[in-house]
């Protein structure tokens, strides 16, 4: 999931990388954040359940959340963005990027079958805890430099 947030968006992945190194650095969380590999703050699971439609209110609105789906449900649940007209199949290994913030989302079916998602958010206050800087929206400069970067370091990777 860090990878997927390094190829969505640049800005964000950097904000969760250095909140996680500055906790590795502190004494009292150095531990148990040595065991944390998300780059996100935090995780919700939803097991079985419809979600209700929904704003997510502690993040930022450029920000995204990444939900991912495993299960056994043959049918794949619907993943709705009201405002947008947009429902998304959303089986198991699907993984979808929004901002949660802006768009009102809901699964008001599941499927047969078993479902969980895992939501990964990142919290503002978090960030601004540890003093550091937001970013920005992704835009398709950014998108396009961070690519090149990346490129650009790994090319020995790259055939």
């Amino acid at each position: 999931m860090n990878m997927i947030l390094l190829l969505i968006h640049p800005d964000l992945h950097r904000v969760g990388l250095t909140i996680l190194e500055k906790l590795r650095e502190m004494e009292e969380t150095e531990d148990i954040a040595s065991l944390w590999v998300s780059y996100f703050t935090g995780i919700a699971v939803i097991s079985n359940r419809k979600t209700p439609s929904h704003n997510d209110t502690n993040g930022r609105p450029e920000w995204y959340d990444l939900l991912s789906v495993k299960g056994t449900n043959v049918r794949p649940a619907r993943l709705e963005f009201k405002e947008l007209g947009l429902k998304l199949e959303y089986g198991p290994g699907t993984v979808v990027g929004a901002c949660g913030q802006i768009f009102e989302h809901s699964v008001n079916f599941w499927g047969e079958g078993d479902r969980i998602c895992y939501a990964r958010f990142m919290r503002d206050k978090v960030r601004v805890r540890f003093g550091v800087d937001p970013g920005g929206w992704v835009t398709q400069d950014l998108y396009a430099s961070s690519l090149s970067e990346a490129f650009r370091k790994n090319k020995n990777y790259i055939s």
